[in-house]
């Protein structure tokens, strides 16, 4: 960084002298945040299962791919990682992704590990991220059997009793403004969705 005029430092003998950013530091942070803000990508973050592919196809990416008046291509791209065919380990071919987009849908249904960390990443980016989730993945509960009665533990090899739930939301971000929606009502989903990436992207 010294070498490229990014830090300055009191004392470029001295290992502990004192470090400034400088003038081209601060333009090379700048031109940072910057990345994706041209893009027309918007990556989506979310669970990867068949009960999910319906809200994808008609709610999630349509309110992405919409087409404003008098143009005749969509304003924005989806992508959902598992439709890019590609080469790669798919960790980097995530991050490159988030790196090329302009913003991110992060759909918080099904409490996946994967898509918190998707988010991070985008946030640590600077990203917008428009958060969404199934009403019914809001709030923590236990499960229940098929005599609808509660199960709240089980117990694993070792015979550890484990505590059986349903996450919800994790509490680093349930605070966040999010679109909840419920699966028979996917076009009220896409309208929502659509007129959020209107207010806030655009």
């Amino acid at each position: 960084m010294h070498e490229q005029n990014l830090i300055k430092a009191s004392d470029p003998a001295n290992p502990d002298s004192e470090l400034k950013i400088t003038a081209t530091g601060y333009q090379k942070l700048r031109d940072l945040k910057k990345q994706g803000r041209d893009s027309r990508l918007c990556f989506v973050a979310m669970w990867f299962s068949p009960e999910m592919n319906d809200v994808y196809e008609n709610a999630i990416k349509p309110a992405i791919e919409f087409i404003e008046e008098g143009e005749k291509e969509p304003r924005f791209c989806s992508v959902k990682i598992d439709n890019v065919e590609h080469v790669n380990d798919i960790n980097d071919e995530i991050i490159a992704t988030i790196r090329r987009s302009r913003f991110m849908v992060c759909d918080l249904t099904g409490y996946r590990g994967g898509v918190y960390f998707e988010a991070g990443f985008a946030y640590g980016l600077g990203l917008d991220i428009i958060y969404t989730c199934r009403k019914d993945w809001i709030k923590p509960e236990f499960l229940k059997n098929i005599g609808n009665e509660e199960i709240k533990v089980l117990y694993d090899s070792k015979n550890k009793a484990i505590e059986v739930i349903k996450e919800g939301v994790h509490f680093d971000i349930e605070h966040r403004n999010r679109i909840e929606w419920e699966e028979d009502k996917l076009p009220e989903f896409k309208d929502k969705l659509e007129k959020r990436i209107k207010a806030v992207i655009i």
